[in-house]
This record gives structure tokens, C-alpha cells and sequence, in this order.
């Protein structure tokens, strides 16, 4: 679990699903509001681009700050895929 001084937690589990709760001011937790979350939510990874099918990532790396937060993963299809993965990195909170 990746915590900081503001209460606010990720944590990434063994399945690569990222789940995150506490203090959420500036959206910080990546659950596409600011309400404060008591117990732990799921992150969703959805699409932005109209037409694109949603993503199921892996996430690798957490790092989150007072404010913010972002996840570095890849498209969980391509996990034990022989070809190249492709990674994707979100983020969201203030900048």
C-alpha cells in the first residue's frame, strides 16, 4: 500500500487491480470525483477516446503524493503475450 501524509491510500493487489480510499479533494484517489472515500474503491481504467474498448491494466508502480497519484501498468491481454507489452501510465489528482 502506498500512503502519504494527507490520508490518502492506493494499493495494488496481486492480480494488478488498484483500489483507493481516504481524503480525495482534488480527485486524487482516480475514482473521477472528489468525495472522500472510506473504504477502499476500486479504480476504473476506462476509456477517454470515443470508440476505444475499455482497459483492463495491470498495475506495476504506485506513486502517490498529498495530491495526486499515478499508476504505471499494461493492457492485462498482453501480460503473457509473446509480443512487446505496451505500457501505459495514468494519472490524475493536481498538478
Amino acid at each position: 500500500m502506498k500512503k502519504n501524509n494527507n490520508k490518502n491510500n492506493t494499493k495494488k493487489i496481486e492480480n494488478g487491480d488498484c483500489y483507493s480510499f481516504g481524503n480525495n479533494t482534488d480527485g486524487q484517489l482516480g475514482l473521477s470525483d472528489t468525495r472522500d472515500r472510506k473504504l477502499p474503491q476500486k479504480i476504473d481504467f476506462g476509456s477517454n477516446q470515443k470508440g476505444e474498448e475499455k482497459k483492463e491494466i495491470h498495475v506495476e508502480e504506485i506513486f502517490v503524493g498529498s495530491s495526486h497519484c499515478f499508476v504505471i501498468g499494461f493492457n492485462k491481454i498482453e501480460k503473457n503475450a509473446d509480443i512487446k507489452r505496451k505500457q501505459f501510465i495514468y494519472c490524475w489528482g493536481s498538478n
